[in-house]
């Protein structure tokens, strides 16, 4: 009974982690093709050629997809359901600083290559059942074009809202981004005086 129970006590963490991962799996795939599905009928259907700002996207988005609540960059904390978003490197970054554009670490151009301006504040949103999504709107997007799931927009969806552990690279995964950021200003005052402003190292990387 003894070497039972050690074996128990071995294996059912480990397959309960690995039932877990395999749910935060399948929820990847459910929220990325919803995104997908809302964003399409946006780009197929609405008579509106352009966006100034992310919050003009989402508005629109609103039409085409099951959007429960918006908040703006200066309320991001009431449309996630932590305060903070854990990096992959074990830090954490509160919500609040994920205002600025360039938190998704993206450059002038977007994943096809195209000019790209992405300098407008995120927004975050909750889906009718219960997912947290931060985006950012390419303000240059080509709406003409066949690649509005690409080019348009960058976004970090919650997998699995509430349930944790809310880690990027986890049940937090990134969609047309480049990685996920902890801007040089937001680290300790040692950290951001050895660091310069224009090198990748100046930041914490999140590739997904």
């Amino acid at each position: 009974m003894g070497a039972l129970g050690v074996l128990a006590a071995l294996v059912i963490p480990t397959l309960y982690q690995n039932f877990n991962n395999s749910l935060i799996d399948r929820a990847k795939v459910i929220q990325r093709r919803k995104i997908s599905q809302g964003i399409t009928m946006l780009s197929v259907r609405s008579t509106r050629l352009a966006y100034p700002t992310t919050v003009a996207f989402v508005q629109e988005l609103q039409k085409y997809m099951q959007i429960m609540k918006y908040c703006t960059g200066d309320q991001l904390a009431e449309c996630w359901p932590s305060n903070t978003v854990m990096l992959s490197n074990g830090e954490e970054l509160p919500i609040f600083k994920a205002q600025r554009g360039d938190v998704f670490l993206m450059g002038t151009t977007d994943p096809e290559g195209n000019e790209a301006s992405y300098a407008n504040d995120n927004v975050a949103f909750v889906t009718n059942n219960g997912i947290s999504v931060l985006i950012k709107f390419n303000t240059w997007c080509n709406p003409n074009t066949n690649n509005w799931n690409r080019t348009c927009y960058s976004a970090l969806v919650d997998a699995n809202g509430s349930k944790g552990p809310n880690k990027v690279g986890e049940d937090l995964f990134l969609l047309n981004a480049n990685g996920f950021i902890q801007p040089v200003e937001d680290l300790d005052p040692e950290a951001a005086g050895a660091a310069g402003s224009n090198t990748r190292r100046d930041h914490h990387f999140d590739g997904w």
